[in-house]
């Protein structure tokens, strides 16, 4: 056997080592999406206002940040895998209360719960991916991971709306159980070849991650952000609800065909070249958006520029991988967490505050200055490396 032949051979090795991991991430967006997007209506019934819902998910956000930086050192403690299967019993088991809240309080109580045990969660699997994968592949593999994400997410939805209608605690009901199965698939088909442990040295430096920590904000703030503010502007240009529909799911579609392609030239073109070159067309792609009022063009814009902005973790994950030891994994990964939320708190803030104080198309030319400017970051890296 080759040199070439027993790499391949290893790298092969490896990934089917993480399909158990990718499948049961995959069921836990089937949960996320059948559950989340209702949240909203269900805290509607009991008579929560539009203010409440928002501080609600935004307690979310600051329970998985709270329990990123504790990663680190619980993994340590009990485990990689053991700290993933309790995460995801402990997010079943919130998920399925829902189901019986019939006040505002429990509301809270069961969605901080829950952001604690996604913190957890997804801290865990992105440092057994980045950890179990080679450098030459460690950007596709992430995209694998997210593309999985996505693909169960994107289904979720529709059957959570449809099971609504039928009864408001049903779709946190099948929620619960659906993640039992992602629950059964880790624990008995996952076998992890690494052993998550913090580094004795001391707390890694986020300097040292610089390129990685503004990926996982930009991620962060566009994904909420222009998720969560598109509709008023689409509204503001007088497209239907259901033209609106379309887009957002174009949008959040644009992750599943797109994001392994897109990581797989980031792998062969060199991943800083690669973020530093998403980032101008992104923010070229959002610079355009206010040019055009036609439903196609809005659809395949939409779609690509969901499908890039994808790309942009896993990529920057994949580089945090290379730059740090393999004892520093699980803090990085809890940094770019931590990174991801701090986006994800003050994306829809800022931009709704450019809207409010510009007009509505600032929604697009914040977003697209945003991310050109965070492209200097890769840039000045690739030249001092040259």
């Amino acid at each position: 056997m080759t040199q070439n032949e027993y790499e391949n051979n290893a790298e092969d090795h490896r990934i089917v080592k993480l399909i158990p991991l990718f499948v049961a991430i995959s069921v836990l967006g089937l949960t996320l999406g059948l559950t989340l997007p209702v949240l909203s209506l269900a805290m509607d019934r009991v008579g929560a206002s539009v203010t409440l819902i928002g501080l609600n998910t935004l307690f979310a956000n600051l329970a998985a940040l709270i329990t990123a930086s504790l990663t680190p050192v619980v993994i340590t403690k009990v485990g990689g895998k053991r700290l993933i299967a309790w995460g995801l019993i402990f997010a079943g088991l919130t998920l399925t209360l829902f189901a019986f809240s019939t006040d505002i309080p429990s509301f809270f109580v069961f969605r901080i719960a829950n952001g604690f045990s996604f913190g957890f969660i997804f801290v865990a699997t992105e440092t057994f991916v980045i950890s179990m994968s080679s450098p030459e592949r460690r950007a596709r593999n992430m995209g694998i991971y997210g593309m999985a994400m996505a693909t169960g997410g994107a289904f979720g939805p529709a059957i959570g709306f449809t099971l609504f209608e039928k009864s408001p605690g049903l779709p946190f009901l099948t929620g619960g159980a659906i993640c039992l199965v992602s629950i059964i698939i880790f624990l008995l088909l996952f076998r992890p070849t690494e052993t998550l442990k913090q580094s004795p040295k001391g707390v890694l430096s986020p300097a040292k991650i610089a390129i990685p920590l503004g990926a996982a904000v930009a991620f962060g703030f566009i994904l909420e952000g222009v998720s969560a503010l598109i509709p008023l502007y689409l509204k503001e240009i007088k497209f239907p609800p259901k033209s609106m529909g379309y887009i957002v799911t174009a949008f959040q579609l644009g992750a599943i065909p797109l994001q392994y392609p897109l990581c797989f030239i980031a792998d062969k073109f060199g991943k800083r070249r690669y973020l530093a070159t998403i980032y101008i067309l992104i923010g070229i792609g959002f610079f355009t958006i206010p040019l055009f009022s036609a439903m196609k063009i809005f659809l395949v814009l939409s779609f690509l520029i969901g499908g890039a902005i994808s790309s942009i973790h896993p990529v920057g994950m994949a580089i945090a991988g290379d730059d740090v030891k393999k004892d520093e994994y699980s803090q990085a990964a809890a940094y770019m967490s931590i990174g991801f939320s701090m986006g994800a708190i003050f994306g829809p803030y800022i931009l709704s505050l450019a809207m409010d104080t510009f007009g509505y198309e600032y929604l697009f030319y914040t977003s697209g200055t945003v991310l050109v400017l965070l492209s200097l970051q890769p840039i000045v890296s690739v030249l001092n490396r040259s």
